[in-house]
């Protein structure tokens, strides 16, 4: 679906490893317009998934991609942990220079689920970077989402358990 200028949006995630980031984007199907994840593009660019040495080439990578769709007026759905103020701060420089209206949306769960699935996958990320990351997220309030820049923020919760 394409949209007028003004009226794209470009939603970002903000949530810690094993929240659910991945699954919630495949649940909402057309409604998350275009999902560009940046494990997908570590991948394209790297030597697997978890290259974290790719993780400069792949952020440069969503960016480029993102920023076509939204100037074919296409919402855009950044895969990404987006915990770090950094990080939000590109992913909102990019709505502005592409007259997207930016959205943070925060999926949080338990930090044991959190841990369970992390766990649970053939990747894991080390239980103390989901640990801190888990936290910065809880710390993390919608009025300094709203004050970074962020037009709306969307609180969703994954704390039902799933296999995958």
């Amino acid at each position: 679906m394409t949209r007028p200028a003004g009226q794209v949006r470009l939603r970002v995630l903000v949530a810690a490893p094993g929240t659910g980031k991945s699954t919630w984007c495949r649940a909402q199907g057309n409604a998350a317009g275009v999902v560009l994840s940046t494990d997908c593009a570590r991948a394209e660019v790297g030597e697997g998934d978890d290259d974290r040495n790719a993780s400069d080439a792949a952020f440069d990578l969503v960016e480029q991609r993102a920023a076509e769709h939204l100037d074919e007026g296409r919402d855009v759905t950044i895969d990404a942990t987006g915990a770090r103020r950094q990080d939000r701060a590109r992913w909102l420089a990019l709505a502005a220079a592409h007259g997207a209206v930016p959205v943070a949306v925060r999926l949080r769960c338990s930090l044991l689920i959190a841990l369970r699935r992390n766990r649970s996958r053939p990747r894991q990320v080390p239980a103390l970077v989901v640990f801190r990351m888990w936290w910065a997220v809880r710390a993390l309030p919608p009025e300094r989402l709203l004050a970074e820049g962020f037009v709306h923020v969307e609180d969703v919760r994954t704390d039902e358990d799933r296999s995958g």
